[in-house]
C-alpha cells in the first residue's frame, strides 16, 4: 500500500504529463492490486481537468473530474454524460450507470464525477470516463435558464447575460483565445529585450487631445456643484493611452557617480579600441548639467549593441580629458530602458454604437527609443502581429475553428489570414490613399480630400484596393494629428511621420509614429495649440537627454476581431462597456 501512495504522491506533482510516461502504468497496476480494500484506506482519487482527461494516452484508475454538464443522455442500460470546465472546447464524455441518474443532474449542473479513465470505442474521442460515482455539487434550473441545451446561440443573444455567457462554447473558446494571445503579446516583446510598464489608469493627461474621456470625481464632488476641490487637486480622467507615461520611462534615468577610467573607451579612430560597459541591458550614458554636456554630446560616439536591436553610446576618454574633466565626473546618468512597453486597459468617452467602438478596450502599446524611420515602428508592428497570430493559430486550432466555421463562415477568414501570414504588408502614403480614393468608382459618404482624415469607408476601400491585405498608411497631414508628432518639414502640403495599419473588415487596427524630439520644434506647436504649461514636464525630457524614438498602440479588441472573423468588437470581450450600457 505505501508503494501505491508514493505512486499517487508523484502523480499529484505532475498532473499535465502523468498519462504520457511509462511510470504511470507501474504506478497504476500498484494501487489496482489493492482496489479490493475499503474506500476510507484507498489513495485519493487524481483530479484531472477535462483537457487533461481528453489527452490521456493511457487508461487510468480513480481519477476526478469536476465541471458542468453538456448534455445529459439516458437510455435503458446506460447513461450519458458531457462535461466540460472550461479548459478545452471538446468536452468529456462520461459513462455510468443508469441508477445513478438524479433529479439534479440536469443540463448546467456542476457535478464531480469519480471513476476509471478508458480507452472510447467512438472515433472522435480518444478517451472516456466509466464513472464509479457522480455528485451534484450545484443544481440548474434548466427552465428558467437562458442557455438551451444543443443550441447555437447567436452571440447577440447571449450578451446580455454577461454573467452566464462564458458558459457558452463561443465565449468558452474566445476567452482562451484571449489568454493565449496575451502570453504571446507579453512573450514577443520580452524576447525582443522590451521592458513591461504599468502605466497608470488614472491621469491629468489628454494623449490623443480629442476631449473624449471619462473624468473621475468622488461621490462628494459630484454633488457639490460649486468651488469643487478635486481629490488630486488637479482635473482626473481614465486614461486613453498610456504612451506619454511610455516615453517617460523611455528616457527613464537612474543616477551614480563614474570615474573617468570607468568609462567605455574609444580613441580617435573611428570604433577601433571601443569597449563596451559591462551590462546586460542596452544602455546610454550622458554627462548633463554641465558646460561640457553639449560638448560631450557631439564626441558621442552610437555604436550597435552586439546581438540588439538597441544602440550604447560611447565618450571617449581623450575627450574628456581634452574638456579638463580627467578624474572622477560626478553624477552621471544611465539611460536603462529604450525598450518598453504596456498592455492594459484604456477609455474613450466616444458616444458611438458602432461594431468597432467600446467605452473600454484593452490596448497594446510599444516604445522605441534611437529610431529615426518609420520603417523600425512598421517592422515592430508587423513582426509583432504576425507572430502573435501564429501562437493563437498553433495553440488553439479547435477554438479558433470553431469561429471560422460557425461564427464567419463567410468571410474565409483562416484561407486570408494563412495567406497574409507568409507575405510582406502594402505601404502607401496618404497622398497616394487620397489620390487612389478620389479615383474610385465608389460613391462615398464622406467625399476624400486631401487634409480630412480617413474614414472607416474610405480605410476598407484602401484595403480592398491593395488586394484585401493590411495596409500601412504613412505621413499624415500635420494638422491632422497630435502635437507629439514629428513634423516631416516637406514643404507646402505639410506632413508628420505617422503611420496606421489597415486591416481587411475593421479599418484602422494599429496607429503609430515618431515623436518629436527636437525641443524647438515642441515648444512652437504647443505654444500655438495653448498647451506649453500643462505639458512643461513633456518638453523637460526634450532638454535632458532626448534621443529620436517612436512608438504605436494596437487595439487588443480589433485584433480579435480580425483574427476571428467577429462583426461586432462587444462579442471580442467579457464584458463590453459601450454608450448606455454597464451591465455588472
Amino acid at each position: 500500500m505505501l508503494g501505491a501512495r508514493g505512486g499517487w504522491r508523484a502523480l499529484r506533482r505532475c498532473p499535465s504529463s502523468i498519462f504520457s510516461s511509462s511510470s504511470f502504468s507501474s504506478s497504476f497496476s500498484s494501487f489496482s492490486s489493492s482496489s479490493s480494500l475499503p474506500r476510507e484506506q484507498r489513495a485519493p482519487a487524481v483530479r484531472l481537468r477535462v483537457r487533461q482527461a481528453l489527452g490521456a494516452r493511457e487508461a487510468a484508475g480513480e481519477v476526478q473530474v469536476q465541471g458542468w454538464v453538456r448534455s445529459i443522455r439516458s437510455q435503458k442500460e446506460i447513461l450519458f454524460l458531457h462535461i466540460n470546465d472550461g479548459s478545452s472546447l471538446e468536452s468529456l464524455q462520461v459513462v455510468a450507470d443508469p441508477s445513478m441518474e438524479s433529479r439534479d443532474l440536469t443540463f448546467g449542473s456542476a457535478v464531480e464525477v469519480r471513476g476509471k479513465l478508458v480507452k472510447s470505442p467512438h472515433k472522435m474521442q480518444n478517451m472516456e470516463l466509466k464513472a464509479e460515482s457522480i455528485r451534484v455539487v450545484g443544481p440548474c434550473d434548466t427552465l428558467s435558464f437562458p442557455l438551451k441545451a444543443k443550441e447555437r446561440h447567436p452571440l447577440e443573444y447571449i450578451r446580455q447575460f454577461p454573467h452566464l455567457r462564458c458558459r457558452s462554447n463561443a465565449l468558452g473558446a474566445l476567452l482562451r483565445i484571449r489568454s493565449e494571445a496575451t502570453a504571446a503579446i507579453h512573450s514577443f516583446f520580452q524576447d525582443h529585450g522590451y521592458v513591461h510598464i504599468h502605466t497608470p489608469i488614472i491621469t491629468s493627461n489628454d494623449c490623443e487631445g480629442a476631449g473624449e474621456l471619462f473624468q473621475i470625481e468622488t461621490s462628494n464632488e459630484t454633488q457639490k456643484s460649486a468651488e469643487k476641490n478635486h481629490f488630486f487637486n488637479v482635473p482626473a480622467f481614465l486614461t486613453v493611452s498610456g504612451q506619454l507615461h511610455l516615453e517617460v520611462m523611455a528616457g527613464c534615468v537612474t543616477s551614480m557617480t563614474l570615474a573617468a577610467r570607468e568609462l567605455p573607451l574609444l580613441d580617435e579612430s573611428p570604433r577601433s579600441e571601443s569597449r563596451p560597459l559591462a551590462s546586460a541591458a542596452p544602455i546610454s550614458l550622458y554627462y548633463p548639467g554641465s558646460s561640457v554636456e553639449p560638448w560631450l554630446r557631439r564626441e558621442a560616439r552610437s555604436i550597435p549593441s552586439p546581438g540588439a536591436s538597441s544602440t550604447i553610446n560611447y565618450v571617449g576618454i581623450a575627450a574628456l580629458k581634452r574638456a579638463g574633466k580627467a578624474g572622477t565626473l560626478g553624477p552621471a546618468i544611465i539611460v536603462a530602458f529604450t525598450h518598453v512597453f504596456t498592455f492594459g486597459p484604456t477609455f474613450r468617452a466616444e458616444n458611438s454604437q458602432s461594431r468597432r467602438h467600446l467605452a473600454e478596450f484593452y490596448m497594446v502599446e510599444a516604445e522605441l527609443s534611437f529610431t529615426e524611420s518609420l520603417q523600425d515602428i512598421m517592422q515592430v508592428m508587423e513582426d509583432l502581429f504576425k507572430t502573435a497570430t501564429s501562437t493563437v493559430f498553433s495553440r488553439c486550432p479547435r477554438d479558433v475553428e470553431l469561429f471560422h466555421k460557425y461564427v464567419a463562415p463567410a468571410q474565409k477568414t483562416k484561407g486570408r489570414l494563412e495567406q497574409m501570414l507568409k507575405n510582406k504588408f502594402v505601404t502607401i502614403s496618404y497622398n497616394e490613399a487620397v489620390e487612389i480614393l478620389k479615383q474610385a468608382s465608389q460613391t462615398f459618404a464622406f467625399k476624400p480630400e486631401w487634409g480630412c482624415d480617413l474614414q472607416t469607408e474610405h480605410e476598407k476601400y484602401l484595403v480592398q484596393h491593395c488586394g484585401e491585405v493590411p495596409v500601412f498608411v504613412i505621413n499624415y497631414p500635420y494638422d491632422l494629428k497630435p502635437f507629439y508628432m514629428r513634423d516631416n518639414e516637406d514643404g507646402p502640403q505639410r506632413t508628420v511621420a505617422a503611420v496606421d495599419l489597415l486591416v481587411p473588415g475593421i479599418g484602422e487596427l494599429c496607429g503609430g509614429s515618431l515623436r518629436e524630439e527636437r525641443l524647438p520644434f515642441l515648444q512652437s506647436r504647443l505654444q500655438r495649440l495653448g498647451l506649453a504649461d500643462t505639458y512643461q514636464w513633456y518638453l523637460d525630457l526634450r532638454k535632458f537627454g532626448s534621443v529620436p524614438h517612436g512608438g504605436f498602440g494596437m487595439g487588443f479588441e480589433r485584433y480579435l476581431q480580425y483574427i476571428l472573423g467577429v462583426d461586432n468588437i462587444k462579442d471580442v470581450i467579457p464584458f463590453p462597456r459601450f454608450p448606455h450600457s454597464c451591465l455588472l
